[in-house]
């Protein structure tokens, strides 16, 4: 029971603060976007966030920071057209 509850908690912490990135970044927030997509723990980020935060990060003009964050979103999927794209 304890288990079940943690992971609720966690999964809904980690919900929380993609929401608040997402929330952020389509207010144009960019650098609060980034901070809240930084505080997801990095095994639980996907392609998406790597994604949205290396744009937050590019438009925020944290350049190498960007470059990061999409590199590692490739490595989650090398083909991915998006990060691809934002990272050329």
């Amino acid at each position: 029971m304890l288990v079940v509850v943690f992971l609720f908690v966690f999964s809904g912490s980690l919900f929380g603060q993609a929401a608040s990135g997402n929330e952020r970044f389509d207010q144009k927030q960019y650098v609060e976007a980034a901070n809240a997509y930084e505080r997801i723990p990095v095994a639980q980020r996907d392609i998406g966030i790597y994604n949205r935060l290396g744009i937050s990060y590019h438009l925020s003009n944290q350049l190498r920071a960007a470059e990061n964050a999409y590199r590692s979103g490739l490595r989650l999927s090398q083909n991915n057209a998006n990060v691809l794209n934002n990272l050329a």
